[in-house]
């Protein structure tokens, strides 16, 4: 069966005559996150003076405005250009002719198909008389004489019936092979005709030779439908520290089967510095108009802030890549060839894989949300290279525990992963309410509340448990928070309203702590924004 192919033939034209066809491999594909680029190198034979080359089928998803050429020794590139071409005029007679094989091939089978519905139909007469047959012998009223010969046709009867049904089955059996031979048809020619849809582009390119010679030919260029991202595997080891695997998931759909070629992954951000920015005019107003004051809740995260760090010039990767730096970008390059085909199925390809030391392990608990305990390992980016932005799938004692998603971490910089919850560890929470005046002549109301926790260790060992409780942070000057009794509890950051305490707790240990704040507020505060 003949078919379109996205393999790249090469053709040496000197003036109007063709000398020779050899092929021009992909060689390497450097992949950004958004599309890549691909280089092609080869030795091609150059004639003295004028040479054409000519690079035909590349996936129409090439960048003709990125397009590339070099050639050496003793040669230069002259142009080079590209033309977008259709198969559609070259598969029409592979078209006609599977669609009048296809119709040869219905006609084939409707007249099998018409044979089983005529045998079918005499099998079914051949059934009533032999039934017919059998009830007249069976009531023994035909004279002696007669019986013989009723006899001799039930059994006849009988004969038809047999060979009826072996002619049916022959024919079924026909039916099927035509069914099948129809179906490749059908599937040729559908696969015809989506060849007859795609489009590919010509790269041509003038060269001078100064002498006859075999020359090193590259071309490259950047093409989209090809993209990358991120993912890791932490494995948390008996000894608390983490197995960090890096993987660069690649997916393309360019047309082109990337084949043993030199891969690379870089984190440049080619939309970065394609358009100049605009400043617009920053002007300053004020609309005096009646406010209606309307409470709101507004919850915030609390992270760390993690600030840019300098490009990594080397780095470590556990032997599984090498890393190349140029500006702000990284470029993962992977040793061994790879292939990566043009399925738009991603394709997980190690990067690294390395082991961090812990700073600090501890069971995490945050008992408005939920009673169980998170183990938390805290860790250190010991590579002088960051840790890009990507899911985690998270192992612990062999199984698979869940997923979570890793923040940028520049390199020398901590970062926290939370594993699997541990139900050795509880925590219950017991909030007290209380409501009363602010002073004896105001209107104003206090809201008292009183978190009690109750933290109990189930397990057969010694466990670091920290307890974590918000307290709202009021932006308004009428409404006053005010903690009362911290109970042994710090607030993490100065005005975060994030408190938390440690508890060293041995096998089978309790321990009590509570937190109290007091919230002043107008009679019209709403009393559930501060009830968790």
């Amino acid at each position: 069966m003949m078919r379109q192919s996205f393999l790249t033939g090469i053709f040496l034209v000197l003036g109007a005559s063709l000398h020779a066809q050899t092929v021009l491999p992909i060689r390497s594909v450097l992949m950004y996150p958004d599309r890549a680029q691909i280089t092609r190198k080869d030795q091609v034979k150059l004639a003295a003076g004028k040479n054409r080359i000519i690079v035909g089928n590349v996936s129409p998803n090439l960048s003709p405005d990125t397009l590339r050429a070099a050639c050496a020794p003793d040669c230069t590139i002259v142009e080079i250009s590209s033309r977008l071409d259709r198969f559609a005029e070259a598969v029409r007679p592979r078209i006609q002719a599977l669609e009048k094989k296809l119709a040869a091939v219905q006609e084939k089978r409707d007249s099998v198909a018409q044979a089983v519905s005529r045998n079918a139909f005499v099998l079914t007469f051949t059934n009533q008389l032999g039934a017919a047959a059998g009830r007249v012998i069976g009531e023994e009223t035909i004279r002696p004489g007669e019986s013989s010969r009723w006899r001799n046709a039930f059994t006849f009867i009988q004969n038809e019936k047999s060979a009826r049904k072996k002619v049916i089955q022959k024919l079924e059996d026909d039916l099927r092979r035509v069914d099948l031979e129809l179906q490749a048809v059908q599937r040729e020619l559908n696969q015809a005709k989506s060849d007859g849809e795609k489009t590919a582009r010509t790269i041509e390119v003038r060269i001078n030779a100064l002498r006859a010679t075999t020359a090193e030919l590259q071309i490259s260029y950047n093409i989209t439908g090809a993209s990358w991202s991120i993912s890791y595997g932490a494995t948390l080891q008996k000894d608390g520290g983490v197995t960090l695997e890096m993987f660069g998931d690649a997916i393309q759909s360019t047309g082109e089967d990337w084949k043993n070629v030199s891969l690379g992954f870089s984190t440049a951000n080619t939309q970065r510095g394609i358009d100049r920015p605009k400043l617009r005019a920053f002007r300053l107003r004020v609309n005096e108009m009646r406010v209606q004051q309307v409470y709101k809740l507004d919850e915030r995260g609390a992270g760390n802030e993690i600030a840019d760090a300098e490009p990594a010039s080397e780095a470590e990767t556990g032997g599984v890549t090498q890393i190349e730096t140029g500006g702000t970008a990284l470029v993962f390059r992977v040793p061994e060839a790879q292939t990566v085909d043009s399925s738009n199925r991603p394709q997980k390809i190690p990067l690294a894989k390395f082991n961090l030391k812990p700073v600090e392990s501890y069971f995490r608990v945050v008992p408005s949300i939920s009673t169980s305990a998170v183990f938390a390992v805290k860790l250190k980016n010991d590579r002088v290279f960051p840790l890009l932005a990507g899911p985690v799938d998270l192992f612990r004692a062999g199984r698979f525990t869940g997923k979570t998603r890793l923040a940028y971490v520049p390199g020398s910089s901590e970062f926290t992963l939370g594993f699997a919850e541990d139900r050795n560890i509880m925590v219950n929470r017991n909030v007290i309410r209380n409501r009363g005046n602010a002073s004896i002549i105001g209107d104003n109301k206090l809201l008292t509340r009183e978190i009690r926790f109750e933290a109990e260790n189930r397990g057969k060992e010694s466990a670091e448990v920290r307890i974590y409780e918000t307290v709202p942070v009021s932006e308004l000057q009428e409404v006053v928070v005010t903690v009362t009794q911290t109970g042994g509890f710090k607030e993490e950051k100065a005005g975060s309203g994030i408190y938390s305490q440690r508890f060293t707790l041995a096998p089978g240990a309790k321990v009590s702590a509570s937190l109290t704040y007091t919230v002043k507020a107008p009679p019209d505060f709403p009393e559930h924004m501060i009830d968790r």
